[in-house]
């Protein structure tokens, strides 16, 4: 029953985890390494199981076997029980300071070993980067290096383990030491055995002092389940530290406003630097104002904010200064989620996951029918190869898109963001991997979506002169 009962606990415990680190905002992803979440998650909730499941049926157990011992020990000589829990003390002592330990090299542990994941899946993402260059070895070597780490916690961890497990026999011999001196000196001094009516016996100290040991062992026999259980709490410790953080900046919030963008943007002396880089102002004082309806094309070098300023209007930042004005509400004040589902983003790199190309189409718009899927794809000149494709917009595209080319990619990405018919439309370097033809089809899709739609806001960061040209 309990088995069953931390299983169901542990796999919706593991819904909400990831649940919490999706709703985080973009500034916490910046400071922790997402490439360990995945290892983490599994790996955590699976150590709380083990410490919630059958674990604690051993430790009542334990608890009721030492009950028992002590009532017999009470039973042969009450006055002698009390002396004798005298390595009561001795023995505890012991059990805490290996617990303790074994609590702190496990936190060190899953550290070490969550780095090490990390950094292979990393490897692994990226493998076709990695051949081409012929980075293998050098992939090995940084490999070995994080699991020499892990070598080392885990050496530390036994040493750690070792040196508290004798401290813990030493503790127990010492036990076995003072009960028969006292036990001695009882039997030459003929103290009185009430429960006997007589002088205590040899056979007395023996009795009293296994019901007492037996009481007590049964507590330390319950040490790996209570270790275990102490793992699970470090474990839960490092979980719930994640999901009961508040998000910084809140997706549906209650108190938001549900508004209908028409694609008015403003900044008003805007300041910005990334939480993780505070010492690098990236915004300074920043105030323009994206009319609704119009092009704005944002151009400059690399490093000079363009994709910050998307990116706060996106909302995935808040300013540490100044307002960013949507039709001229202050855009913390909206509903995040309904106003996101407004705007379509196609960035430099555009992400695909690995499914078929109608499921990555209906990340934009989960309710699009295949028609309109058809629709977006021929409207950014992407229809051709996806239905030349076996299985069509049903066809797989691989890990990140690897089975489609860089222009395919972004085409896909492009009918993404025209699938939801968004007000404002952000492009990000969205047409750099397009050739010429291709680029001339998608921004005459561009400009017969703004017809039908009436009036589109779009943003664009661009270096090429034929994006800039269009531009209001």
């Amino acid at each position: 029953m309990l088995m069953s009962a931390s299983a169901s606990i542990c796999a919706k415990l593991k819904t909400l985890y990831l649940e919490k680190v999706l709703n985080q905002e973009s500034a916490w992803y910046d400071q922790v390494n997402y490439l360990e979440l995945s290892s983490r998650i599994g790996k955590e909730v699976d150590q709380i199981q083990q410490g919630i499941g059958n674990k604690y049926g051993q430790i009542l157990y334990a608890f009721c076997m030492c009950i028992s011992g002590f009532v017999v020990a009470f039973v042969k000589g009450w006055t002698l029980a009390f002396a004798m829990l005298g390595i009561g003390p001795i023995m505890m002592t012991g059990m805490i300071i290996f617990a303790s330990v074994m609590q702190k090299r496990t936190i060190s542990s899953m550290r070490a070993y969550g780095q090490s994941a990390g950094y292979a899946e990393q490897a692994l993402s990226a493998i076709r980067i990695v051949v081409s260059f012929g980075q293998e070895e050098l992939e090995n070597r940084n490999y070995s290096r994080f699991l020499a780490r892990v070598t080392e916690a885990g050496i530390k961890s036994g040493c750690a383990t070792g040196f508290s497990m004798g401290f813990f026999f030493f503790c127990v011999y010492l036990a076995y030491g003072y009960s028969f001196a006292v036990g001695a000196v009882w039997v030459d001094k003929e103290f009185p055995n009430s429960v006997e009516d007589r002088p205590y016996l040899a056979g007395d100290i023996l009795a009293v002092f296994f019901g007492v040991l037996f009481g007590l062992f049964s507590l330390g026999g319950a040490g790996p389940s209570i270790t275990a259980v102490n793992v699970a709490k470090a474990a839960g410790k490092s979980a719930f530290d994640v999901i009961d953080r508040p998000p910084m900046i809140k997706q549906d919030d209650k108190d938001a406003v549900m508004h209908t963008l028409k694609g008015q943007i403003e900044f008003k002396d805007v300041d910005f630097f990334y939480p993780s880089r505070p010492d690098q102002p990236i915004l300074r004082k920043f105030s323009h104002a994206f009319e609704e309806g119009k092009t704005t094309a944002i151009v400059g070098p690399s490093g000079s904010g363009k994709s910050t300023t998307v990116q706060l209007v996106e909302r995935f930042y808040d300013p540490n200064a100044g307002q960013v004005l949507v039709d001229g509400k202050d855009l913390k004040s909206i509903n995040l989620r309904f106003y996101r589902q407004q705007i379509g983003y196609v960035g430099q790199e555009p992400v695909l996951f690995n499914t078929t190309i109608k499921q990555n189409l209906l990340m934009g718009k989960p309710d699009a029918t295949d028609a309109e899927i058809e629709e977006a794809l021929k409207k950014t000149n992407a229809w051709g190869f996806v239905n030349a494709r076996d299985g069509g917009i049903n066809s797989q595209v691989g890990a990140g898109g690897g089975q489609l080319s860089g222009g395919q990619k972004q085409r896909i990405a492009l009918a993404r963001a025209f699938l939801k018919k968004p007000r404002v439309l952000i492009f990000d370097e969205a047409t750099s991997a397009l050739d010429k033809v291709n680029e001339a089809e998608v921004q005459k899709a561009i400009d017969q979506m703004k017809v039908e739609l009436g009036s589109v806001t779009t943003i664009v960061i661009a270096h090429r002169l034929s994006t800039v040209r269009k531009a209001d």
